[in-house]
């Protein structure tokens, strides 16, 4: 299955709307991991595969859950935005957060910041912001595909 994995948008997808609209046509499903739902829940009526959303800690009102997590091609998958977890300062309490629930994927975003790390068999994978990133990085989202031997994960640098 290839997933199409994006955060932090706050409120700007216009100008990544045709990049989106492509990929629907390259992907199996979305996954919003918040910071402006209301764009996942936009990005529903002009794509065409699944959009998975989780709330982050600028959807006071939103109603999707704060935490999420899938099951695909047999591997365990943790959505959420990560800011319960304190992911601007460290790792730990989400790897905790990934062994507890017994996952091999972790997506969150929070940060504006890419990253892609494994840390004993357990993949922490953040898409970075298409529309604000930080750390002096360019805009991104990610790209995941998974198999019941292997994730695969990268960034799409916009």
């Amino acid at each position: 299955m290839k997933i199409c994995v994006l955060s932090d948008t706050h409120g700007h997808i216009s100008h990544i709307k045709d990049r989106l609209i492509h990929l629907d046509q390259e992907v199996d499903a979305f996954w919003f991991l918040g910071d402006y739902a209301k764009d996942g829940k936009l990005l529903k009526k002009f794509l065409k595969k699944e959009i998975y959303i989780v709330k982050g800690n600028c959807d006071l009102h939103a109603l999707e859950p704060e935490d999420q997590i899938l099951v695909v091609e047999g591997k365990r998958v943790l959505l959420t935005h990560g800011h319960r977890y304190n992911v601007k300062n460290t790792l730990t309490t989400i790897y905790l957060k990934a062994k507890s629930s017994e996952v091999d994927l972790v997506c969150f975003g929070h940060t504006h910041m890419a990253l892609n790390v494994k840390e004993e068999g357990i993949v922490l994978f953040n898409p970075g912001s298409p529309t604000s990133p930080r750390g002096h990085v360019r805009p991104s989202m990610g790209i995941i595909i998974i198999r019941e031997e292997s994730v695969l994960c990268e960034h799409i640098w916009l």
